[in-house]
């Protein structure tokens, strides 16, 4: 169990009523999502953006080499 979880168990035991006639315990409502899914997802994100620039790189060295093909060819 991470940190963050371990924090959110003991701030919900600590907030949980103690009573007798406490009704039985419901697993809490959803959240935000903890640090690591919040790590996970921004990992994932930069590095679908990592992908999307090399592939756009990649397409600008094509159409470079193209345009410099096309301007000896004419000459």
């Amino acid at each position: 169990m991470g940190l963050a979880e371990a924090l959110q168990e003991s701030l919900r035991l600590s907030t949980e009523p103690r009573g007798p006639g406490s009704p039985p315990r419901t697993p809490p409502a959803p959240g935000p999502p903890s640090f690591e899914e919040q790590l996970r997802l921004a990992l994932e994100l930069s590095s679908r953006e990592q992908e999307e620039r090399e592939r756009r790189g990649q397409q600008e060295e094509e159409d470079l080499q193209r345009t410099l093909q096309l301007s000896l060819t004419e000459h």
